[in-house]
């Protein structure tokens, strides 16, 4: 799990919440390496409904995410993602603190139930 104790914090209140509304087992840090020859890490992995979800506190700090290497980084991760038909759901401690990251999780999850 992440050292950065806001971030662990973060990826335990979604993984909860998940697992607590909708029932879904979660992986902490997967490593998707099968899908090229590069590793790519998501936060927090449900592999049912397949879904990813990255919590962004690196790009307000100059972190890993901010920089121009660390976007590029994400973009490729993203759009491999896409390609395998890995969803993914990315949110800032903003969207954690208001809320608004449970409004994205219940909708989603709510359609991939149905």
């Amino acid at each position: 799990m992440k050292t950065n104790t806001k971030s662990a914090m973060a990826v335990q209140l979604i993984a909860r919440y998940v697992l607590n509304t909708y029932g879904y087992n979660y992986i902490y840090e997967h490593t998707f390496d099968q899908i090229t020859n590069r590793k790519f890490r998501s936060d927090i992995f449900f592999p049912v409904p397949n879904l990813a979800v990255e919590i962004e506190g690196g790009i307000f700090t100059n972190g890993a995410h901010g920089s121009i290497t660390g976007i590029l980084r994400d973009i490729e991760k993203q759009n491999v993602y896409t390609i395998n038909k890995i969803y993914l759901l990315r949110f800032t401690y903003e969207d954690i603190k208001t809320g608004n990251c449970f409004k994205y999780l219940d909708h989603f999850l709510r359609e991939k139930t149905k």
